[in-house]
């Protein structure tokens, strides 16, 4: 279940104990409601937050995550895959090639058949999923490696969406052109040059389930925005790490100007610029800064009702992620709330992101969500919740200020 409902976090407050393995949430009567962790002790079995119930497959039930396309053709990706990655080492080397001949085979023949190729597509991620699940660090690197320098690669990489994030041309894989591929679905927006085959893994790859979060994200970021103007006269928003700002596209109360300071900060001019010359219409201010500058204090912004960052915090080291929330909750008003979004543990196409694309990710549990706010001090927080996109592939944190 997702809890997508604001409207009660002003009844909110959140305390954690002496007890080391235990955080209270206390409702609206105030009365307290305990969670514990499992008695293993993992933050996975992590049970406090009864707003997100996460189902995480396991290898056996991965099937389940792909659609029934009718395709009479045989899987020859699922079992074969996970069955070779632990196989003998002297036997590793034939089997991953073999299977990665068989893959450039399928993604050449699917051709013209959209059907087949996302099913062969399908299959041959949530087996690279599944494979990084079972191999140790040094033996998915390796398989990284064999994948990279296999003609397969270059069949995937005339997908303008996986070529970019593995040539990084601003220095990142998820710069905010690549970022426009994936709400370029919702903005019929037109699709880069490319060959046949590679519009046709394109339209697969910004359909799958990573993009399909990235957008919800920035739907959720824009009702966010609509939300706060309707509850505060003109409030200020800050957005950290902003890139091209597209929520703006999707905000009533930004197009209707409703909302008194927005300032879009971001360390890539080329994204400040875009932003300027689209939004300036609309009163948004540009800010030209890195982030190191706001986790070292040489950056004064002003104080807003609206902190919030959703592209960031996949990069940042857990240090770092505590620092900068302390940083942007200090930028708040009374009654201000901030939100930063993280990718869950789990998504589907991690294997995928991290061999053709080079995109590598940090992802966080809800309990490690809630460990970026413990350099707050308690008492001057009035509340805390966490809660996941309809995908259940990115959590958000949000922190309101008494």
């Amino acid at each position: 279940m997702i809890e997508n409902d604001l409207s009660d976090l002003t009844n909110r407050r959140f305390s954690v104990t002496n007890e080391p393995s235990s955080i209270r949430f206390f409702g609206p009567t105030g009365r307290a409601q305990m969670g514990q962790r499992a008695a293993s002790g993992s933050a996975d079995h992590y049970r406090a937050l009864p707003t997100v119930t996460l189902h995480m497959a396991t290898v056996d039930q991965s099937r389940e995550d792909l659609p029934h396309t009718g395709v009479p053709c045989p899987r020859i990706f699922k079992r074969a895959w996970l069955d070779r990655a632990v196989s003998l080492p002297s036997e590793r080397a034939t089997h991953r090639t073999l299977l990665l001949d068989e893959a450039a085979d399928r993604l050449q023949w699917a051709a013209g058949n959209r059907a087949l190729l996302h099913q062969t597509l399908d299959e041959m991620i949530v087996a690279l999923r599944d494979v990084r699940r079972l191999a140790t660090a040094d033996e998915w690197a390796d398989w990284k490696a064999v994948c990279r320098s296999h003609p397969v690669t270059s069949l995937v990489h005339e997908d303008p969406f996986t070529r970019r994030a593995f040539e990084k041309p601003r220095g990142h894989a998820g710069d905010a052109e690549l970022l426009d591929y994936i709400y370029g679905r919702e903005e019929v927006w037109p699709a880069p040059p490319a060959s046949p085959l590679g519009l046709q893994i394109f339209d697969y790859t910004t359909r799958s389930p990573a993009p399909e979060g990235v957008r919800a994200r920035r739907a959720f970021v824009a009702r966010m925005i609509d939300d706060v103007a309707d509850e505060r006269r003109f409030p200020d928003v800050l957005s950290i790490a902003a890139g091209h700002l597209r929520e703006v596209l999707l905000s009533a109360a930004v197009k209707r100007r409703r909302v008194g300071r927005l300032v879009a900060m971001d360390a890539d001019p080329l994204s400040m610029e875009l932003v300027a010359r689209e939004y300036g219409r609309f009163g948004v201010e540009t800010e030209v800064a890195s982030i190191r500058k706001l986790l070292t204090n040489q950056l004064d912004l002003g104080s807003f009702d609206l902190v919030y960052s959703t592209g960031l915090f996949d990069y940042l080291s857990m240090a770092s992620s505590r620092r900068l929330v302390t940083i942007m909750f200090g930028m708040l008003k009374p009654s201000g709330c901030l939100v930063v979004a993280n990718f869950l543990p789990g998504v589907r196409d991690v294997g995928y992101m991290e061999i053709f694309m080079d995109w590598n990710l940090i992802f966080r549990t809800r309990y490690e969500m809630v460990e970026m706010t413990m350099e707050i001090p308690q008492e001057a927080i009035r509340g805390i919740r966490l809660f996941a996109e309809e995908n259940q592939n990115i959590i958000f944190l949000e922190v309101v200020k008494k």
